[in-house]
């Protein structure tokens, strides 16, 4: 086995595929947490046995911390490092202000963000218990700053109020977690993407480069190395950050 283990939740998702190869890349082992079994069958299959180890999981229910329990206890070693990047969204996910329901919002607030503390609270006593360990979020340039709105005219997309509610969340969860398991040698930290590569619509992206400094619209590498580093030990002394990673998108 590896020397360097890591939780990553969402491991089948846009950005925790990228983590999970960025991680393996730099000798990490990967313990894979994803809720579509059919993926996360197609991703292990791609690595091998001591590279990644899949465990499919639903995070927003409260019974699946006890399968977490017995997986983790199955190692021989306390593992020291986890990537939150898990991204469930209901059936009205992505609708524009008008068309929000109140079960979408209900559901996507409890699932997005309360399944996020809920992982944290259960994989920070986790290091608690193993003396100590690094937990990284996944939050967006929507918690820090309103949507550029221009971007969107006569689009079929639009970003969800909702998203930004969530992402914010994200980040003040981060803090909140650092300030309460301060003194444990814990670290919790996050990152803050700006919009990343999807198949999106060729004007969006056009408008969305103008307003930013080299890049546009980032690879999900651009992500995936921002999390290794904040795992790694030469950032041992970061607690508590929000690290904004959006080519300038937010100046």
């Amino acid at each position: 086995m590896k020397s360097k283990t890591c939780v990553v939740t969402g491991c089948c998702g846009l950005i925790g595929k990228s983590i999970v190869d960025d991680l393996i890349s730099h000798d990490y082992h990967i313990l894979g947490l994803d809720i579509n079994q059919a993926a996360l069958h197609k991703l292990s299959n791609s690595y091998s046995t001591n590279d990644f180890t899949p465990l499919q999981v639903d995070l927003t229910n409260d019974s699946s911390f006890s399968c977490l329990d017995e997986f983790l206890s199955s190692f021989d070693y306390p593992v020291k490092s986890a990537v939150h990047a898990a991204y469930p969204r209901s059936a009205g996910w992505g609708k524009c202000l008008s068309e929000l329901r109140s079960s979408d919002l209900s559901e996507d607030l409890s699932s997005q963000l309360g399944s996020a503390i809920l992982f944290s609270r259960y994989i920070l006593q986790y290091f608690e218990k193993h003396s100590g360990g690094s937990l990284i979020h996944i939050s967006s340039i929507q918690g820090i700053s309103a949507p550029k709105f221009e971007h969107y005219e006569g689009l079929s997309m639009c970003s969800p109020v909702e998203y930004s509610a969530i992402k914010a969340g994200i980040i003040s969860i981060t803090k909140w977690f650092a300030k309460y398991f301060s003194s444990s040698n814990i670290r919790v930290n996050c990152v803050s993407p700006g919009g990343v590569l999807d198949n999106q619509d060729p004007l969006f992206l056009k408008r969305y480069r103008a307003s930013c400094t080299n890049k546009g619209m980032l690879h999900p590498s651009d992500v995936s190395a921002m999390a290794r580093y904040l795992l790694s030990e030469e950032a041992f002394a970061i607690n508590g950050q929000n690290f904004v990673v959006d080519d300038g998108w937010s100046l």
